[in-house]
């Protein structure tokens, strides 16, 4: 079970010693050409959209259901119809299973190939999980477990899927959220709730945990709301969204030096930040467009974001994106 570390305490100081709040020519011409008939700013200054599978919702028929589509061209192929709202898809390193949850708090992973889908089973049946996501080895899954609905106290937990058991991943007192593993498949991050009602506003931190022990350790301080960090494919940097500049922004945080960039800065919703397989790009949902949508960033200064359609009908609301 991991142990909990203050960024204030030194080296070596357990948690419980102290207690802390807290990715050549011929496509040079095609990108001056694909911006002229654009009429505006596109993502040439980072190539074309990056390969790879998303995986994402949409509201359709009433419910969110679960789609996915090639990132380079195709239409949206449906995954799910069921009465209930698909939620915070998460594809496997080899984009042949997504990993989901569903509004009556169930997880499931389903084969793509044969639209096979099973429900994960659990010594405790009546707790609320969500936000699973694969391990690099796809076979463990990290996930958020609601303890008390009343009290809003929520932990993260590693299920292992070749053995069906469950453990604690973290040994921390207060409520975890948006957990995902680096690349080495060692550490994980992770959001928790460093404050709430007594503050006035929630404020959540960007913490830092093993897989198998040790300790974890908070990343920064911003005194904001942080959520949904996701690392970069080469684990030295982690995309989260944050209203630290008072607006819900994209952010980047660099772990080498822990310095943060700003990525979007436009007025509105941008949240759910996801890494091309390349980590040049980075897919987010947005209200920007005036109805949920998703879209594509190229991490050079200067790169504007462009909205990537997956239906014919672009009114179709889409969040929930991952990108492998």
């Amino acid at each position: 079970m991991t142990q909990t570390r203050s960024p204030f305490l030194l080296p070596g100081i357990r948690q419980g010693a102290a207690k802390t709040l807290f990715k050549p020519a011929v496509l040079v011409l095609f990108c001056l050409l694909f911006l002229a008939l654009q009429a505006g700013p596109g993502l040439c200054s980072s190539g074309q959209i990056g390969s790879g599978l998303f995986a994402f919702t949409a509201l359709v028929d009433g419910n969110w259901e679960l789609f996915f589509a090639q990132a380079q061209g195709g239409t949206a192929t449906r995954l799910t119809h069921t009465l209930f709202d698909e939620r915070d898809p998460c594809l496997s390193p080899d984009r042949k299973k997504i990993a989901y949850s569903t509004s009556d708090g169930a997880l499931h992973i389903m084969d793509i190939s044969s639209r096979q889908a099973y429900t994960l089973e659990f010594e405790e049946k009546d707790l609320w999980r969500s936000q699973p996501v694969f391990s690099p080895d796809a076979k463990k899954i990290l996930f958020v477990e609601t303890v008390s609905r009343t009290q809003d106290y929520t932990r993260i937990r590693l299920f292992d899927l070749e053995s069906g058991q469950e453990r604690p991943s973290v040994s921390q007192r207060m409520s975890q959220f948006w957990p995902s593993f680096a690349p080495d498949g060692r550490r994980f991050v992770y959001a928790a709730v460093h404050c709430a009602v007594d503050c006035g506003k929630i404020l959540q931190e960007l913490w830092l945990g093993g897989v198998s022990g040790g300790f974890a350790r908070q990343l920064v301080l911003t005194h904001a709301l942080n959520q949904q960090p996701v690392f970069s494919p080469d684990g030295t940097k982690i995309a989260f969204c944050a209203d630290i500049s008072g607006n819900y922004d994209i952010w980047i945080l660099t772990l080498a030096d822990l310095s943060l960039k700003n990525l979007t800065q436009r007025a509105g919703l941008d949240m759910g930040p996801t890494w091309s397989p390349d980590g040049r790009q980075i897919a987010f949902v947005s209200n920007r467009g005036g109805r949920l949508g998703v879209w594509i960033q190229g991490l050079e200064e200067g790169s504007q974001a462009e909205e990537k359609s997956f239906f014919a009908d672009k009114t179709v609301p889409v969040k929930d994106v991952d990108w492998k």
